[in-house]
């Protein structure tokens, strides 16, 4: 499909985002490490701790993000792909979903469904064991515009609920119950992205505002197979990987151009 020029982030500002948010998510993670080892150590007061958490880093979570622009294409993305959510309370450990999406034409645009099934991941784990937990989520009819952009719920401030197992939290351990806004893009046939707007609200309330979320398809479903985050792929819009999505590494392009991050 024939799309019209429009302005595209360059190389280099792509770079410079990815730099500032990798320095802010390095604070948020050090803090998280400590949470989670206080956890794993029987403390009584998890919860408790949790709240502590938030209010020790949220100057960290409250400084503002550069401005997303997603840029994209429309392509269909019908397949299997596997999906991470980087909060922002804890960045580098992202939950992870295998993503059945079904594009369908319609229009300018189309539609897609999304069946999201959550993978386990032991405490501050972003491989292990990454097999299948808990019910997955299904959300239908979703709208994508011409240039590829989708939102759900699509209208601005309207926000959806999830929930998912704590097996599939490697922040904490404990279920999840969020009310979320996901705002993402099209960037190839292999790789779509965004940010998300939103909260927690069980255990605790806190915003997830600044969080991202990526999607890139996969072969196999085998937890061997999958690509690792961060290693094989980004988990935002800061940088669009090139090839080895099938768990074996890869390039991402960013500010000084392709950089091996497998052998």
């Amino acid at each position: 499909m024939q799309q019209e020029d429009r302005p595209r982030r360059t190389r280099g500002h792509r770079h410079d985002e990815g730099e500032r948010r990798r320095a802010r998510t390095g604070l948020l993670t050090a803090a998280a490490l400590a949470l989670v080892t206080v956890t794993a150590s029987g403390c009584p007061d998890a919860e408790g701790k949790l709240d502590g958490f938030l209010e020790d880093t949220k100057v960290l979570r409250d400084l503002p993000l550069p401005k997303e622009d997603l840029g994209g294409q429309l392509e269909d993305i019908s397949g299997t792909f596997l999906m991470v959510v980087a909060s922002s309370i804890s960045p580098m450990t992202p939950l992870q979903f295998i993503a059945t999406q079904e594009f369908t034409p319609e229009g300018m645009g189309g539609r897609l469904t999304l069946t999201l099934q959550p993978l386990s991941l032991d405490a501050q784990s972003i491989d292990f064991p990454r097999e299948p937990t808990g019910d997955p989520l299904v959300i239908p009819d979703i709208i994508v515009n011409e240039d590829g952009s989708y939102a759900f719920p699509a209208g601005e401030g309207e926000f959806q609920t999830f929930m998912v197992t704590g097996a599939a939290n490697p922040i904490t351990g404990s279920d999840i119950v969020t009310e979320l806004r996901y705002v993402g893009s099209i960037q190839s046939a292999d790789f779509v992205c965004g940010i998300i707007q939103g909260n927690v609200i069980q255990p605790l309330q806190a915003t997830l505002d600044g969080s991202t979320f990526s999607a890139v398809r996969v072969e196999s479903t085998a937890s061997a197979d999958l690509p690792v985050p961060f290693m094989d792929f980004p988990v935002d819009c800061s940088e669009t990987p090139m090839g080895g999505t099938d768990g074996t590494g890869g390039e991402t392009t960013g500010g000084g151009g392709a950089t091996t991050t497998g052998g």
